[in-house]
C-alpha cells in the first residue's frame, strides 16, 4: 500500500511539473520564441547553395523592379540521336536541352554547330557562340549578349610557339653551393 501511495504522489508531482513547464513555456512562445535563437542557424547558412542576401525593407520602402529574362546558350552534345543545344536561363523554362527545331522562348533553333547555335522568330535571326545570352527587359525585345573580345595586346599562346624561361642571372654574393646549381640550370635551359 506505501508502495502505491508513492507512486501516486510521484506521478502527481511528476505532472504537476510537466503542467508548470508547459504553461511556462506557452507564457514563453507567446513572449518570444525559446528557438528564435537557433534560427540564425538556417537564415545565415553560408552552405546553402539558394542562400540569397538578406534585404530589410521597410514599409515605404519600393517594389523591386522585375528582373531581366536571360537565356544563355552552354554548349551542346552530338550523339546517335543527333546534335543536342544546352540552354540555361532565368526561368525553369529556359533550363533545357533542345534539338533543331525545338522551341524556346519563342525562337526555333535552326543549325546547331559544336560551338554556336541559331534561332529564328518571325523573320529574326540570331546566332549565340557559346557563353553568349539572350536578354530580355519587360516590354522589350530579346537583345545577345555578346562575349567581349580579346584586345590586340593579348595574344594567345599558340602550340607552334615554345616558351623558355630565361635563364637565371647569378647574383654576384652566391655562395659556391648555389652558383654551381644555378650553372647547371642555365645550362638545362640551353639545351
Amino acid at each position: 500500500m506505501l508502495g502505491g501511495l508513492l507512486g501516486t504522489t510521484f506521478a502527481q508531482t511528476r505532472n504537476e511539473r510537466r503542467q508548470q513547464a508547459a504553461q511556462a513555456s506557452t507564457s514563453a512562445t507567446t513572449a518570444t520564441d525559446p528557438f528564435d535563437v537557433f534560427r540564425v542557424i538556417g537564415d545565415r547558412n553560408i552552405f546553402d547553395p539558394d542562400r540569397q542576401p538578406r534585404v530589410r525593407r521597410n514599409a515605404a520602402s519600393e517594389i523591386p523592379a522585375p528582373a531581366d529574362d536571360v537565356i544563355s546558350f552552354v554548349g551542346t552534345l552530338q550523339y546517335e540521336k543527333g546534335l543536342f543545344a544546352f540552354f540555361d536561363g532565368s526561368s525553369s523554362a529556359y533550363r533545357t536541352t533542345l534539338p533543331t527545331g525545338g522551341i524556346i522562348a519563342g525562337f526555333s533553333v535552326g543549325q546547331i554547330t559544336p560551338h554556336s547555335v541559331s534561332l529564328t522568330a518571325n523573320e529574326r535571326l540570331l546566332t549565340l557562340r557559346m557563353g553568349e545570352s539572350l536578354r530580355r527587359s519587360e516590354g522589350s525585345d530579346w537583345t545577345v549578349n555578346t562575349l567581349p573580345t580579346p584586345s590586340a595586346e593579348i595574344s594567345p599562346i599558340t602550340a607552334n610557339t615554345p616558351t623558355r624561361p630565361s635563364p637565371p642571372t647569378i647574383p654576384s654574393d652566391a655562395s659556391a653551393t648555389l652558383r654551381r646549381l644555378m650553372e647547371q640550370r642555365q645550362k638545362q635551359l640551353k639545351e
